[in-house]
């Protein structure tokens, strides 16, 4: 990928703006910051340990902590892939398909801890120009005092890598469904 010149980094610009201000709806906006520690161990060269601590917000519901261990399974990256992903520290970009499966402890104030097992299903697919596609389907199991609930979450992200001199900047856009099994139904879409 070679550095943007000085008209097409300016095109690039307009663009970004002409979809902001015409194809993003307007509306009320919270500010939200969500801090967020991964660490990564690599076992052997197709598998990964992973531990996060984050801070979250999830179907509305307050902010809170998220932390726990889990385990990152690859098939080997593919050529194309390494090349549009070779600015991204996270190696996992760089592989068509990854299998997590991890454990997450969420304490809540005013509501019972819950117990979640994550099971993830990453595909990584190269468009044209340089363009990722990343599917990935999510199943959470969690449990807590309240009775045994599941749900599903599938994302579907695009992105794409602009070298600007030394800065690298990467633009995504991404829509994700929930299906919640207490309500046995599609009850969320974050964009």
């Amino acid at each position: 990928m070679t550095p943007l010149s000085h008209w097409q980094f300016r095109i690039v610009t307009i663009l970004l703006f002409e979809f902001v201000t015409r194809w993003v709806p307007a509306s009320g906006q919270t500010f939200q910051f969500l801090p967020e520690v991964d660490a990564y161990y690599k076992i052997q060269p197709q598998i990964r340990f992973n531990f996060q601590a984050k801070e979250t917000r999830e179907a509305g519901d307050p902010t809170q902590a998220e932390i726990g261990p889990g385990l990152d399974f690859f098939v080997k990256p593919l050529v194309r892939l390494k090349n549009i992903s070779r600015f991204d520290p996270d190696e996992a970009k760089s592989r068509l398909l990854q299998v997590s499966v991890s454990y997450r402890y969420i304490p809540s104030a005013d509501k019972p801890t819950v117990n979640r097992l994550e099971s993830t299903f990453t595909s990584n697919l190269p468009l044209i120009y340089d363009i990722l596609l990343s599917d990935r389907n999510r199943v959470d199991l969690d449990w807590s005092q309240n009775p045994f609930s599941w749900r599903y979450r599938n994302r579907l992200k695009l992105q794409r890598t602009f070298s600007i001199r030394s800065y690298h900047l990467t633009p995504y856009v991404s829509g994700e469904a929930f299906y919640l099994s207490q309500y046995q139904k599609w009850s969320t879409t974050a964009l």
